[in-house]
C-alpha cells in the first residue's frame, strides 16, 4: 500500500527493537522469539476454523443416548416432585389447624 524506504525501514526497527522484539547486530537483524511466537499465534488462530469444518455430527448413537438421558431426569423431576406434593397432603382428608407456636402478650 505504501512504498518502503529506508526510512521507512529503519522505523520499523528501531520499534520492533523498543519493544525488545528484535535485536540489531553487526551482521544483521535477530528476531526474538516473542515475535515468532505472536506470529505463530495469529496463524494459529487463522487456522482454527478450517480444523472446526472437519469435524462431524454426533452419531444417532450419541443421539439417543442424550435423548435417553433427558426423558429419565425429566421422569426423576416429576416423581421428586409428586413425592414432595404427597408429603405434604393432610393425611386423614381433615384440614389440619395450625397453632401458633409463641404468643405475644402485652404486660405493663
Amino acid at each position: 500500500d505504501y512504498p518502503l524506504d529506508r526510512v521507512a525501514v529503519a522505523a520499523a526497527v528501531r520499534s520492533l527493537e523498543y519493544e525488545e522484539l528484535v535485536t540489531t547486530t553487526p551482521n544483521g537483524i535477530v528476531i526474538g522469539s516473542g515475535l515468532l511466537q505472536m506470529w505463530l499465534l495469529e496463524n494459529a488462530a487463522l487456522a482454527m476454523p478450517a480444523a472446526a469444518e472437519s469435524e462431524r455430527p454426533p452419531g444417532p448413537d450419541r443421539i439417543r443416548r442424550l435423548q435417553l438421558l433427558i426423558i429419565a431426569l425429566a421422569t426423576i423431576v416429576i416423581a421428586i416432585l409428586l413425592l414432595v406434593a404427597l408429603s405434604n397432603a393432610p393425611r386423614d382428608g381433615e384440614p389440619r389447624i395450625l397453632q401458633p407456636t409463641v404468643t405475644l402478650l402485652d404486660r405493663p
